[in-house]
Formats: structure tokens, sequence, C-alpha cells
């Protein structure tokens, strides 16, 4: 009988042996995070000052990444466009204008130009020929081989071809003053052109501003807070809605400061809802505080108070519409994994 007690005793004592030894085993495999399921957010918000007149969604809302989800108006935006258009209206009448005389001038001042020069040659050669005449016909006159009167007309030719030519000098000048000042009209062509540039600039600039009024989500994903409602004025930047993409959840947590050379970003992990503790969800460690911090406010036990602890974030791999922020959760860092 004894016999028998004494190798029961040993049989239980190498099982109570075996389960402490597996145990502890799988406390080194794994470390224990408990925290609260959350998401980077995305606060939606107008770029222009305006007053809101829709929201076209709500708390728990599904929205798409560009989807329109609110609008506010805003007048001075919108009279700043009215009035740019009649801007661009007027330079594109002006380049028109400009386009249409300009060349027209520049040709025939080229061709004044081009005529008078020719006048100068014609009458720069007649009066080379009067003067050759004028100095000859005297000595014929004197002698009797012409009469003094042909002389004379000779003389008067002279002096008119000299005048000719004096005056076909002073329409050359004249003409390309003509021409310089019809170029000088093609250079306006190109200030209206630039002109008409910035004009249009500055309308897809005002145009922009009246398409922010129009305010869409920047991501995909779950709308958390409705921060405003139609008939408020919002200024620039002030939140109207706040949005969570629920496809990049993340287990937010705390592990005692001894255990952080045990973990490291990438580690594979798991973590189990408060409503499905039997299932897990696969997840990795996306973060880990660059900095120690003392054990959260909310912790109600002195010893574990004076402690620090590091942070992390453990990214859910799956859960879908299961894990929401907010929720509470555990997690299990698989640090056997290294």
């Amino acid at each position: 009988m004894n016999r028998t007690w004494i190798t029961l005793a040993i049989l239980l004592l190498l099982a109570l042996g075996g389960c402490a030894s597996t145990t502890k085993s799988a406390e080194k495999d794994t470390l224990f995070v408990s925290g609260r399921i959350d998401g980077d957010t995305v606060d939606i918000s107008s770029k222009r000052d305006g007053k809101i007149v829709e929201i076209l969604v709500r708390e728990g809302d599904s929205v798409e990444a560009g989807q329109l989800v609110a609008r506010i108006v805003s007048a001075q935006d919108e009279a700043q466009v009215e009035s740019q258009k009649a801007n661009v209206t007027q330079d594109e009448r002006k380049l028109q204008e400009a386009a249409a005389a300009a060349p027209a001038r520049v040709s025939l001042a080229e061709a004044n130009l081009a005529a008078s020069k020719a006048d100068l040659v014609r009458w720069e050669a007649e009066l080379q020929q009067a003067e050759t005449d004028a100095k000859r016909y005297p000595a014929l006159a004197q002698s009797g081989a012409v009469a003094e009167q042909v002389a004379n007309q000779q003389q008067t030719r002279m002096k008119s071809a000299r005048a000719s030519t004096e005056a076909a000098r002073k329409q050359i000048l004249s003409a390309e003053a003509s021409l310089n000042q019809a170029k000088a009209q093609l250079q306006q062509i190109a200030t209206a052109k630039a002109n008409l540039g910035s004009s249009r600039a500055d309308l897809r600039r005002f145009e922009a501003n009246v398409s922010d009024l129009a305010i869409t989500a920047p991501i995909a994903g779950t709308i958390l807070t409705r921060s405003a409602e139609p008939g408020r004025v919002a200024a620039a930047g002030q939140t109207i809605l706040t949005m969570v993409d629920l496809h990049k959840l993340y287990l937010r947590g705390f592990i005692p400061e001894g255990d952080v050379g045990k973990v490291k970003v990438g580690q594979a992990a798991q973590v189990y809802l408060d409503s499905k503790q039997k299932e897990s969800i696969q997840a990795e460690v996306i973060r880990i505080d660059p900095q120690v911090m003392f054990t959260p406010e909310n912790t109600y036990f002195k010893d574990d108070r004076v402690k620090q602890v590091m942070g992390v974030k453990l990214g859910l791999k799956g859960a879908y519409g299961l894990a929401k922020p907010g929720m509470p959760a555990d997690g299990e860092i698989l640090i056997g994994r290294q």
C-alpha cells in the first residue's frame, strides 16, 4: 500500500513538473499586451472660409476616397470668379484687336519704306544726270551749239532733282518711323498675350477656390465624428468631420520596460477582442515608442503605477468590420519567433 502511494506521488510530481515546464516555456514564447483598438484618424476640414450648407454623412457611414461629404458657400470666392471672367473676356478682345491690326500695319509700313527707297534711288540718278548736263550746257551755249535757253533749263532741272532727292530722303525717314511704330504695335500683341495668360491663371486659381468649397473625403474609411452642422460658419482648417480607415487598425498597449529588448518592429503577434476572446486576429508590431513612460493613471495598484512601461502598436491584419476604435482587447507578441 505504501509502495503504491509513493509511486502515485512520484507520477504526480513528474506531471506537475511537466506542466510547469510547459507553462514556463509558453510564458517565454509570448508577451502579453492589454489595451484598446485604435486607428490613425483624419480630420476633414475646408480649405476656405464659408458657411456650411450641407453635410452628407453621419457617424458610422463608410465613404470612398474623393466622395463628396460636405458643401460650404463663400459669396466672396464666387464673386471673384465672376469678376475675373469679365477680365479674361476684356483681355481676349484686346488681343484680338491687336492681332488683327498690327500685322497689316507692319506690312503697309514696310511697303511704303521700300517705295520710298526706290524713289530715292531714282531721284539720285536723276540728280546725277542733271548736274552733269548743267555743267556741260553753258559751254555749249557760249559756243553757239545750243540756245542759251536750253542751258538755263538744265540749271532748273538740276535744282528740281536736288529738291526731289531731298524730299525722297525725308520720305524714307518718315516711312522708317511708321514701320517702327507698327512693330511696336506687334509688341503690344505679346503684352496682350501675357496679360491674357495672367488673367486666365487668376481665373483658374479663383475657380479652384470655389471648387474647394465642395469638401471630399481624403481617404476611404468610416466617419467617426461630425463636429459641425449646416448653417455654421466654418473657418479654413476647422474640423468638420473626423474619419478613420478601418482596414488599418491597431491595438495600442504597453509592455514593461524590462521586456522592451524582446520586442522589435515586424514581430508577429495575435490580438483577441473581448467580443471574440477565443478567436485570434493575426497582427504584427508596427511601432515601439522611442521613450518609456510611467504606467497610465487608470492603473489602480500602487505597485504597478510606479513601474515604467513602453507603448507599442500591434497592427491588425484582419477583422475588418469586427474591430472598431475604442474596443478593449488583449494581445500576445510572439517573442519566441525572433
